[in-house]
């Protein structure tokens, strides 16, 4: 792993999330880097764009998409379904303040947004669009 990602790594460590890198998305049927873990989980698209600053930090800019995830859309209750996604955003916050302490800035691109049924894997959670600064000498 790269520096960003043992940082998001520890960060998700954190917010008591397991993740793993989405390879293929097509025909609602995710590819995973490995098994799917415990839920709540943070999928990551594999492919994200970095753009250099050229700033005096040496900085980076990072595209990211993260959704993050509960199974059980069909078998949840409505009410259980709504514990899980307040718990999901919780954990966000709790992710987002380990990034930030660790010299990550992340910028919220838009409004997170529900999501369920988008996939095989029964599933329901927010998507964030992100954008990670941080500088090259992160350590």
């Amino acid at each position: 792993m790269n520096v960003i990602d043992t940082i998001f790594d520890r960060a998700c460590q954190t917010a008591n999330l397991t993740w793993n890198f989405v390879y293929d998305d097509a025909n609602r049927s995710l590819k995973v880097d490995g098994e799917v873990m415990q839920y709540p989980c943070a999928l990551r698209l594999f492919r994200e764009s970095v753009l250099p600053l050229f700033d005096q930090q040496q900085r980076v800019e990072r595209s990211m998409n993260m959704y993050i995830v509960h199974a059980g859309f069909d078998s949840d209750t409505s009410e259980k379904i709504n514990e899980n996604l307040d718990e999901i955003m919780s954990a966000f916050v709790v992710w987002r303040d380990a990034m930030r302490r660790s010299g990550v800035e992340v910028v919220i691109n838009g409004r997170p947004f529900p999501a369920w049924e988008l996939t095989d894997l029964d599933e329901y959670g927010y998507i964030f669009d992100l954008t990670l600064k941080y500088s090259l000498c992160l350590s």
